[in-house]
């Protein structure tokens, strides 16, 4: 994402209760920076295709999230598996980001293999 760590004011799992002026939400990962930007990182590992309902929920995310009139909000889509061509079309997402792209700099030996551990 192109984000200096001391740009980053605080980083995170994001939950927002519900009370009488504003609703509830759940974030799976928000980086907040100094320049007032709200990176809403949504997480998803499956196995079937991510479709555009995605697209939907995120902007409901967005809605609930209670932000300061000078914040930005830019989503981010972290994934595992297949993302569907009409979400990356739609240019909604900042960034989509597959998971396997974070992990390709590290050494091979250094990356835990989960078959290793059940075999």
């Amino acid at each position: 994402m192109n984000i200096y760590p001391d740009e980053v004011v605080c980083d995170g799992p994001f939950f927002q209760r519900k009370t009488a002026r504003k609703k509830g939400c759940q974030i799976d990962y928000l980086i907040q920076t100094k320049l007032g930007i709200l990176y809403l990182c949504e997480i998803k590992f499956t196995r079937n295709i991510i479709r555009t309902s995605i697209i939907d929920e995120v902007k409901e995310k967005i809605n609930r999230l209670s932000t300061p009139r000078h914040m930005s909000i830019i989503p981010v889509l972290i994934h595992i598996g297949d993302v569907d061509d009409e979400v990356i079309d739609s240019q909604f997402f900042g960034k989509i980001i597959a998971i396997s792209h974070l992990l390709k700099d590290y050494p091979e030996n250094d990356i835990c293999h989960f078959q290793e551990i059940y075999n």
